[in-house]
């Protein structure tokens, strides 16, 4: 398998399997903006026939009572020590931007 970095700013990787079909190169030097705001990598969709994050509808949002499928990830430092990342809705990720304690419960 072959990988290629796409933007490290936003560490959009795009994996390469053996036996993709050529439309899959085709589609992907057509990416004008590499986005993967969940795992960071894309991976051919045979069905859709597009490059999607490889998360993309395996987890559901994490904001208390949502079960949107997440479509974000954000990772905040409550204290020096600590990390915590949340998978987030748009709706909620947009709310977690604005300072939503409850996207941290």
């Amino acid at each position: 398998m072959v990988s290629i970095i796409i933007d490290e700013g936003k560490r959009a990787e795009i994996r390469f399997p053996q036996g993709l079909p050529d439309l899959a190169y085709i589609r992907a030097v057509q990416i004008e903006a590499p986005s993967a705001p969940l795992s960071g990598i894309l991976r051919w969709d045979e069905e859709a026939k597009e490059w999607k994050d490889v998360f993309a509808g395996q987890y559901r949002c994490n904001y208390p009572g949502c079960s949107a499928y997440a479509t974000q990830n954000r990772v905040r430092s409550p204290r020096p020590d600590v990390t915590e990342s949340r998978l987030l809705c748009d709706v909620h990720a947009a709310a977690a931007d604005a300072g939503d304690p409850q996207a941290w419960a």
